[in-house]
């Protein structure tokens, strides 16, 4: 019930962070499918969503305004908590080379930066990120 929401949440964040990488065009919406499987956190409305599938943490949204409230921190530790109950003994997860509150983010909470690489399709610089789990 709540995919036009995601759907908005991701689109804004998107934008907001990445709008001058890419088109607004190429951005789209997310998936509905994939986003039945998500986590979102809800004040008034949605404020955050997080999605893992297998050892993978696909995404990690959160409106600007929520940011620092311990939210993205909740939803990350809900999506590693899933990975790690699942049988794995490590997460993986990419992020924007030039989002560095996000690789901050990602480091505080344990995360190491393994390698760097242009997007498959922008070309601009991905940052592939690993976390050993403890579960």
């Amino acid at each position: 019930n709540d995919f036009e929401q995601i759907s908005k949440l991701v689109r804004d964040v998107t934008r907001e962070k990445y709008g001058h990488l890419f088109l607004d065009e190429l951005m789209g919406s997310p998936d509905l499918n994939s986003l039945k499987r998500s986590w979102v956190a809800v004040d008034d409305s949605v404020v955050g969503v997080g999605l893992s599938n297998d050892d993978y943490i696909d995404d990690l949204w959160l409106r600007s305004q929520y940011r620092g409230r311990k939210i993205g921190s909740e939803l990350l530790s809900i999506l590693e908590s899933q990975i790690g109950k699942s049988g794995h003994l490590q997460a993986r997860l990419r992020v924007v080379a030039e989002n560095e509150a996000a690789r901050r983010f990602y480091g505080r909470h344990g995360w190491q930066e393994l390698r760097t690489y242009p997007h498959e399709k922008w070309r601009f610089l991905m940052i592939d990120m690993q976390k050993k789990l403890n579960f």
